[in-house]
């Protein structure tokens, strides 16, 4: 799927939108939800995800998504977020899109940002869908440089591994920040790391 000069998001749904297969499903594109948002395998099974330019994903219900791997990361939900590892290759390109969304100064670096329980979601007239948690793996900038990860959500916050936002050219580039700010609980089963490295 590649569509990145669409000013609008280029696929929208007014209900759940799903992507499904049995491989890696690659998407430059913004993707725009009215209900539940997944990537899935056949099975059922949260998909992987693949983006080389530019992904953005914004549902008034929840997201669901298996590992990422691609450019900047940009996850927003009236509900709650559940995603496999993720790894940060680049930051994303300067589309139109990406000029009129209000995070372009920070997706054109390395980052990860990803939003539960959001009630100002522009087509959702309803609100936040609580409890608004977010689930993942693994979080990794390292590749791209190392840039930010911030995690936001009213209720729990869950990383099953890994925060890795250390830089890869020391001393000149600098690591990412990590930020995770959350209503309810906040686990993190493994390390964080934010130094630069050599």
């Amino acid at each position: 799927i590649l569509a990145l000069n669409h000013l609008q998001p280029a696929f929208q749904s007014g209900g759940n939108l799903s992507l499904i297969s049995n491989g890696s499903i690659s998407g430059d594109a913004h993707f725009t939800s009215g209900g539940l948002f997944a990537i899935r395998n056949l099975a059922g099974g949260p998909g992987n995800f693949l983006s080389l330019y530019d992904p953005i994903i914004l549902s008034t219900s929840d997201v669901v998504f298996g590992d990422y791997t691609g450019a900047s990361l940009k996850v927003v939900a009236a509900g709650s977020i559940t995603g496999g590892n993720i790894t940060i290759l680049n930051p994303e390109i300067l589309t139109p899109a990406i000029a009129a969304d209000p995070d372009a100064t920070v997706l054109t670096t390395t980052n990860v940002h990803i939003f539960a329980g959001v009630p100002e979601i522009p087509f959702n007239p309803a609100g936040p869908t609580l409890p608004g948690n977010i689930t993942v793996g693994s979080l990794n900038t390292t590749a791209g440089g190392g840039g930010p990860v911030r995690l936001v959500a009213p209720g729990n916050i869950t990383v099953n591994g890994t925060i890795d936002t250390s830089a890869n050219q020391f001393p000149t580039a600098i690591s990412g920040s990590v930020t995770i700010n959350a209503g309810g609980n906040i686990l993190v089963t493994d390390r964080i790391t934010t130094a630069a490295s050599s």
